[in-house]
């Protein structure tokens, strides 16, 4: 059986009932490092231990030791007498405390006396406050296989978790007889401590220490792969905890932050344009949780597709239209916006402009819009105007037929938003003239 003890202010100390040593190990830690006491009867042990009291404490050595007997023995002692008889009950009804005794022990080990460790180095001061089971010595207590047991899953995980310093916390949990946690119980009480809570900031419940340290791991080689810098440990744990590792990191950066950091500077300025976003720190965009995967994929490509239009000569884009075009999802083979796809078609209608306007010298000639020229560039994009393809390659026609005849007045076709239908066509002034 075990008891512990903290000293008189020194650190708390594990001792190991029915071991050889052990009354010098208590004296050590009580009364200071070098102390003998000899082997002998119960009784005897009992009279060396008040002489060392004696030494260390000088007037007020019975009150310490009255307080040393009283957690030891389990009960209330005030007088030498009572406290002599006590020591002794303890000392006869475990075996080997009044035998085999070593001389001169010197604390040594890490949690102090029969634990190993801690200074071993009493202090003066008040009564000890000492630890022990409801009842006394006398109560059976956890074998110390069940806590090097218990110790030692939970002091893996934390050399596992990089939370070393929490040791000390998991062996006083496991070992205080008012406290006696398995492992499991003891990792419940390390993941409420500030040190474990800010190392798995934002670790979502279900997640494993081990899977949560691999992610932030992966998200922190991501970032350096991707030449991003600057976040903190606190921001990748938000990361975690909003689902943002892995492939859905990868899409982020890969499909958004690379295409609007490799794209040309008008890309970057629609995004403002468009979206106000902040193109000074691109990577807060989007990898902020707050910006949802459709969000920041329809918005680049929006930028993108205003982008080529520009590039082209077609003229720029309402960020309407660009939205519009995005909505088609129109991707390479990585799964990125194909900027090629918008190039082509925006190259096809910017020769088609002039279209838009008649002709100098001409009134009432059929035109096209912009928007028709979109329509007729990108199939399908014309479903919301309620038109079809083969509509605006109709009206495109006339519109070329009508440049090309210098058609104009009455007899042409109106172009309206559902099409091209008989009647006047759209007209323009004759330029130059009043």
């Amino acid at each position: 059986m075990t008891v512990n003890l903290t000293p008189f202010g020194g650190a708390t100390s594990t001792y190991s009932f029915g071991t050889t040593g052990v009354a010098a190990q208590i004296l050590a830690d009580y009364v200071g490092t070098g102390t003998s006491i000899a082997a002998g009867t119960a009784g005897a042990v009992t009279g060396n231990i008040y002489a060392e009291f004696v030494k260390k404490y000088g007037n007020t050595a019975d009150s310490e030791y009255y307080a040393f007997v009283s957690a030891l023995a389990g009960k209330n002692v005030s007088d030498r007498s009572t406290a002599d008889s006590a020591l002794t009950s303890v000392i006869s009804a475990n075996g080997k405390l009044k035998g085999g005794v070593g001389a001169n022990y010197t604390v040594g080990s890490q949690y102090g006396g029969g634990g190993g460790g801690g200074t071993g180095n009493p202090q003066s001061g008040p009564s000890p406050n000492i630890v022990i089971e409801p009842g006394g010595i006398g109560v059976p207590d956890v074998t110390s296989a069940f806590e090097q047991s218990a110790y030692g899953q939970v002091q893996l995980d934390l050399d596992n978790w990089g939370l070393t310093s929490l040791g000390p916390l998991a062996m006083q949990l496991i070992t205080d007889p008012g406290n006696h946690l398995d492992a499991a119980e003891v990792l419940d009480v390390i993941r409420q401590q500030p040190a474990y809570q800010q190392a798995f900031y934002g670790k979502p419940p279900g997640m494993t220490e081990l899977s949560y340290l691999q992610n932030k791991q992966s998200i922190q080689d991501q970032l350096n792969g991707a030449g991003i810098t600057g976040f903190t440990s606190q921001q990748i744990g938000t990361m975690i905890g909003n689902g943002i590792y892995g492939t859905t990191l990868t899409d982020r950066i890969n499909k958004g932050y690379q295409v609007a950091m490799a794209a040309p500077a008008e890309t970057r300025t629609l995004l403002n344009q468009y979206y106000g976003i902040n193109t000074s720190d691109l990577a807060s965009y989007y990898l902020d949780p707050t910006t949802t995967n459709q969000q920041w994929e329809q918005q680049t490509r929006a930028a993108v597709i205003g982008t080529e239009a520009m590039q082209t000569g077609f003229g720029n884009l309402s960020q309407a239209q660009s939205a519009a075009l995005a909505a088609q999802n129109i991707s390479d083979s990585a799964g990125r916006v194909d900027a090629s796809y918008y190039l082509s078609g925006f190259s096809k209608a910017a020769a088609l402009t002039p279209l838009e306007q008649s002709a100098t010298g001409t009134r009432g000639q059929t035109t096209v819009s912009q928007q028709q020229l979109i329509d007729y560039a990108f199939p399908g994009s014309n479903a919301t105007g309620g038109t079809n393809p083969a509509q605006e390659d109709a009206a495109l026609k006339l519109a070329l037929g009508a440049r090309a005849a210098g058609l104009s007045g009455g007899g042409g076709y109106n172009m309206g938003a559902k099409g091209t239908s008989v009647g006047r066509a759209a007209t323009e002034g004759i330029q130059g003239r009043p």
